[in-house]
């Protein structure tokens, strides 16, 4: 029997993994009216998403019965008794009295979304250290710092997203897939003037934060420069510019060492909702598919199978063979999962005036190739 390859590469040593874990009652969903599922599926994972960006550990959810739970690792620290809906009032957390052993060996629904947010969390964190790579932000792929030009004003980084998913044998892989992101070539004006900033407003950018890269959306443009906008590192406070050295590893990117004390700064909101700012000059607008400077290159972005494979296989060797999860070597196959080919057999399709499209020759019906069924 024919077989065929999926993007999933097997991690082959989930017994000798381990994490722990501790369950929090989620009370207060069952207010009033407000017992739609869409809504309370609503409010749970506003839950998870602010506790996890401010936690900055793994959280997820989980359900037994008509009881929610909140899933936290157990190293976390300071998690709050409550959360605070804007739109329906406070839920309480209530931390049950037992910690949980979580095995990756094992296959049920529960367990399955756990293990994949644990180790999707597992995963982001090597990657995120790796000086070869960057990444949009948390969820998103991580992309190689080698771009190319694809004309005088965009440059395309090729990189990878790599995703836990359940295997149909009862394990968990990584499924690899390639992607594009395009930037312009030039950052923004050194010396940003506030008439020219209405145009780059609400526009996302690639903040280079000396070797850690990320994306932030330009909130404003301050009236300070990046010499007398101040931070607060522990009682003292530092120019933001003094700031940005200091956390930058030597030797310094040349757009940071020509960055000058009177650039501009702009304004903008990380995922927990504080205000940061960042020097105009280390920010590189963003494209996607639908502005106009890109629907020229977009179809052309879009890599063919014998082109995507040799580079799945490519960023699996290079940068997920050598991982560690807390003092154990993750192992990953060399090889992706291949399944079995099945063969689907297209429905016949029913018009106006009983007028039927057939591809496997129903009588009374118009014949045609699976070619010009589309």
């Amino acid at each position: 029997m024919s077989t065929i390859e999926t993007n999933i590469f097997p991690l082959l040593n989930l017994e000798a993994l381990s994490s722990k874990y501790n369950l929090y009652k989620i009370k207060g969903l069952n207010q009033g009216n407000q017992t739609e599922n869409d809504e309370i599926y609503r409010r749970v994972n506003s839950l998870v998403t602010d506790l996890s960006y401010n936690l900055q550990i793994p959280v997820t959810s989980i359900q037994e019965g008509e009881t929610h739970f909140l899933v936290v690792r157990d190293d976390a620290e300071n998690v709050p008794p409550f959360f605070d809906d804007v739109r329906n009032g406070r839920l309480l957390l209530e931390k049950c009295n037992k910690t949980y052993d979580l095995n990756y060996a094992e296959r049920s629904p529960n367990n399955d979304k756990i293990c994949i947010k644990f180790f999707q969390f597992m995963l982001r964190e090597p990657l995120g250290n790796d000086r070869r790579l960057w990444s949009p932000g948390a969820g998103r792929p991580f992309y190689e710092l080698n771009p190319y030009p694809i004309d005088n004003r965009i440059l395309q980084y090729t990189g990878f997203k790599p995703r836990i998913v359940t295997t149909h044998d009862g394990g968990l892989g990584v499924c690899v897939d390639v992607t594009h992101r395009h930037t312009s070539i030039k950052p923004l004006p050194t010396y940003l003037k506030r008439e020219d900033f209405s145009r780059w407003e609400n526009r996302y950018f690639i903040y280079r934060y000396g070797y850690k890269w990320y994306q932030i959306k330009a909130g404003y443009l301050s009236e300070l420069n990046v010499s007398e906008t101040m931070i607060k590192v522990e009682d003292e406070l530092v120019s933001l510019l003094d700031y940005i050295g200091s956390k930058t590893e030597k030797p310094f990117p040349a757009e940071l060492l020509n960055l000058p004390p009177d650039a501009a700064v702009i304004g903008y909101r990380n995922n927990r909702k504080e205000v940061r700012e960042a020097p105009a000059a280390l920010c590189y607008q963003v494209f996607g598919p639908h502005d106009a400077i890109m629907k020229k290159y977009h179809q052309e972005a879009i890599l063919q199978p014998d082109e995507r494979r040799p580079l799945i296989h490519k960023y699996v060797q290079k940068h997920l063979k050598n991982l560690r999860f807390g003092n154990t070597n993750l192992k990953i196959s060399d090889q992706p999962l291949t399944i079995p080919a099945r063969k689907f057999v297209v429905p016949d399709l029913e018009f106006a005036n009983n007028h039927i499209l057939s591809v496997r020759g129903t009588k009374n019906s118009h014949h045609v190739s699976l070619d010009n069924l589309i």
